[in-house]
């Protein structure tokens, strides 16, 4: 298997204007929503996902947060809406998806044909159109997460550095961490095998993040149970960041945690680079 990094998450939302806000209020930086769109097969004029998205952009890695335009239940993520105001999208990247979807396919696995997805950047020294050549995994062997592989065609573009400067100092998505109770997916199992994914079981999760009865409590209503471990360039810093916009947040071993209700529906933790 070709390898595979972390990407970038998505979180669904119903109200972009509300959840950007949000992570604003954590000291993020996030750009503009943009409307989504792609070409497949032999098109060559580009159809509407039917989906906006807003970015919180770092060096090689990113958070998005997207809603869905329509109501058509042949949308792409439509199967996730059940997972509003939290994460949906876990994306990895791959030199060739091609060549990763072509394996998969040719093992059995039920994943999408591959196709260019476009978003416009107006942010920064670059402007243009960025392209994206991704595939995903099919719902039922992927209900955790709409996982995808992709390829950017144009990281000029996406990744500027007039869009990577936040107020709490937030350098980089690290980890994404998944709490599996039952034995988990085929989409799930392999998205394990990405640097920066990691899978715990329900007590390895709560242990790691140093949940105590309460806060498991909530750990274990939450839809995602997802925690996401950004690194930052001082740990204090951020933490006055946090308190000056009045978000609580908890320290630990593994650094600042901040509960579901305030990070889209995933625990997030703010750690020493």
């Amino acid at each position: 298997m070709p390898a595979l990094q972390l990407d970038h998450i998505g979180f669904l939302t119903a109200s972009l204007e509300h959840s950007i806000a949000a992570w604003r209020r954590l000291g993020f930086s996030v750009t503009s929503p943009r409307v989504l769109w792609q070409t497949a097969g032999a098109e060559t004029v580009p159809r509407s996902l039917g989906q906006s998205s807003a970015h919180v952009m770092f060096n090689r890695t990113y958070l998005e947060i997207t809603a869905i335009n329509d109501a058509d239940p042949a949308h792409h993520l439509a199967p996730w809406r059940s997972a509003v105001e939290a994460p949906a999208i876990l994306a990895l990247a791959a030199a060739e998806p091609l060549t990763v979807q072509q394996g998969l396919r040719a093992a059995g696995h039920a994943v999408s044909a591959p196709g260019v997805a476009l978003r416009q950047i107006e942010y920064g020294a670059h402007r243009g159109e960025a392209r994206f050549e991704w595939f995903m995994w099919q719902r039922h062997e992927s209900p955790e997460w709409l996982v995808c592989v992709l390829r950017h065609l144009t990281p000029e573009l996406v990744f500027q550095s007039a869009v990577q400067e936040h107020a709490n100092g937030a350098l980089e998505l690290s980890e994404v961490y998944q709490s599996v109770g039952a034995a988990p997916s085929a989409g799930l199992r392999f998205a394990s095998a990405a640097d920066g994914v990691r899978l715990l079981s329900e007590g390895e999760f709560d242990e790691w993040l140093e949940l105590d009865r309460s806060a498991a409590a909530v750990h274990a209503a939450s839809t995602a149970r997802v925690a996401l471990r950004v690194v930052v360039r001082d740990v204090a810093a951020a933490g006055v960041c946090l308190q000056s916009a009045g978000v609580d947040w908890a320290q630990t071993a593994q650094g600042l945690r901040i509960a579901p209700e305030d990070a889209g529906g995933a625990w997030l933790l703010l750690s020493a680079a």
